[in-house]
């Protein structure tokens, strides 16, 4: 919900001072961030001991992974009810997966414009004074408070052919409602300004 990156240098230092398990989700870094585009985790691969991410969101499929070692792995299966009781991915969704995979790595052209346009978009946002918490990546939130300021905003900006995703308290902690923009190497400059433009019409009742 922040578009923030982890510390995973520090939880690495931490994980080896109180000899802990360390676990990373990379469900939005997955296709994104990293060598290939995938994750983050790779570059630290000798020091996790274990990472997920999804296959819904830059793979463009269904489903998710747990990278870790064998004996995890035999500790997951066997302990995991919602995983034991669920039905296996069929054979059409592994085969998109399989594809996904084969392309992601031949993509660091789109990651590197999505890189460029995210900063773009996340300094232009902040030169009009809204408050985007600490994003570092294509996940820009723009913090407003109150969750019916927030969707009432959302509405407005839908009516102008733009959607912004208004999410509120519980999947945010209280007084912290936002709108969350989500950006994609297929969006343009004129996409960004487009709605830079109409975000700055409505910033007075944004701020």
């Amino acid at each position: 919900m922040e578009g923030d990156i982890a510390d995973i240098e520090g939880l690495i230092l931490l994980k080896k001072k109180y000899n802990t398990f360390l676990f990373l989700d990379e469900a939005h870094a997955t296709g994104v961030c990293g060598k290939n585009g995938f994750g983050l985790s790779v570059k630290f691969s000798k020091d996790i001991d274990c990472v997920t991410g999804t296959f819904s969101k830059a793979f463009g499929s269904f489903g998710a992974y747990v990278a870790c070692s064998k004996k995890f792995k035999v500790f997951l299966i066997n302990n995991c009810p919602s995983f034991i009781y669920s039905t296996a991915l069929p054979f059409s969704l592994l085969g998109s997966i399989l594809s996904a995979i084969k392309i992601m790595s031949k993509l660091e052209k789109q990651r590197q414009n999505l890189r460029k346009n995210s900063l773009f978009f996340r300094r232009s946002l902040k030169h009009i004074g809204f408050n985007i918490g600490n994003s570092q990546t294509h996940i820009v939130p723009i913090i407003i408070g109150e969750p019916n300021k927030t969707i009432l905003i959302s509405n407005k900006l839908e009516n102008k052919g733009l959607y912004l995703a208004p999410i509120r308290p519980p999947s945010v902690p209280p007084k912290s409602s936002r709108l969350r923009i989500s950006l994609s190497s297929l969006h343009k400059l004129n996409h960004l300004n487009k709605l830079i433009k109409e975000l700055k019409n409505l910033s007075h009742e944004i701020s």
